[in-house]
């Protein structure tokens, strides 16, 4: 075996090779494509990075789906990105059903295309434990037991994003999805309707990791983050970074919890009242403070 021959089976070779081939956006597919043809060792590592790749998430969805079923396993298994905002058809859930995932880091559900025959979809079977990023959106149906459990199994899970679930989740139901991933780093919620309470704001100000929150609830009250600090001492300690969708009184009430604030980026419900911005002076280690008027969707 030559030196060039044995240089062109060495893993960390392969991966670096293949890695600068993915950067190219033009030629990426093809270039991996024909790679992946030359030998098992060069499939293996090939589809490994042009499975792996992170681009367009969304495509490796509708590629798993037109691979043969007797082959999917084998690329689900190189998948470390799942992304199904674009589909609007939830039968193609059906076409995954048992297959396991064990390389994803970031999983994306959304329900807005409806139930397949009024059921929920199987999208539990996502949940693999090396998830780090988990994004859901419109499947509030979705919350069974199960699903809460699986998520809670999730080590790794550092990001959680939950938007738009209408007014179906009750506060017991929340406060279960919140202790599953009590440990996260960076917390997104966007509420239609309010489905907060003083008890599940107090329940997040627990959080001993969370360094992000991001809150959009127009119906939120002042009354609620007015419990959180007649019952928590110290709330929200390591959180340094906040985004807050509500009317300015809320704000105003919301300040205060956030003794360890260097960002805050406020959307303001109404901007005809802006004499709260004076409370901001007591947020000693702000840095960088970014206001906008939020928008009607």
């Amino acid at each position: 075996m030559t030196a060039l021959h044995q240089v062109l089976q060495t893993p960390e070779l392969l991966t670096l090779v293949f890695e600068s081939a993915a950067s190219d956006e033009r030629q990426s597919k093809a270039l991996l494509s024909e790679a992946a043809c030359v030998n098992s060792t060069w499939f293996k590592f090939a589809t490994s990075v042009l499975w792996g790749q992170v681009r367009d998430e969304s495509l490796n969805v509708r590629a798993l789906a037109t691979i043969t079923r007797a082959r999917r396993q084998r690329y689900a298994s190189k998948i470390k990105h799942l992304d199904f905002t674009w589909n609007r058809d939830a039968t193609i859930h059906s076409l995954f059903r048992r297959l396991k995932f064990p390389m994803l880091k970031r999983l994306v559900l959304d329900n807005q295309g409806g139930m397949h025959n009024q059921r929920p979809c199987p999208v539990a079977q996502y949940l693999q434990p090396s998830v780090e990023i988990l994004e859901v959106h419109n499947l509030d149906k979705q919350f069974d037991q199960g699903f809460v459990d699986l998520m809670s199994n999730c080590p790794h899970l550092r990001s959680f994003w939950l938007t738009s679930v209408g007014t179906t989740l009750s506060a017991k139901e929340l406060s279960g999805i919140f202790a599953a991933v009590q440990n996260v780093r960076s917390l997104i919620l966007k509420f239609t309707n309010s489905n907060l309470t003083g008890d599940l704001i107090l329940q997040l100000s627990r959080f001993e990791k969370l360094e992000r929150l991001s809150v959009s609830d127009r119906l939120v009250k002042p009354a609620l983050f007015e419990f959180v600090k007649t019952h928590s001492p110290y709330p929200f300690r390591a959180v340094e970074s906040l985004e807050l969708t509500a009317e300015p009184a809320t704000i105003v009430s919301a300040t205060e919890l956030f003794p360890n604030l260097k960002v805050f980026a406020l959307f303001l419900c109404s901007s005809t009242n802006t004499s709260f911005l004076y409370r901001l002076g007591a947020v000693p280690r702000l840095e960088v403070l970014f206001i906008s008027t939020a928008t009607q969707a």
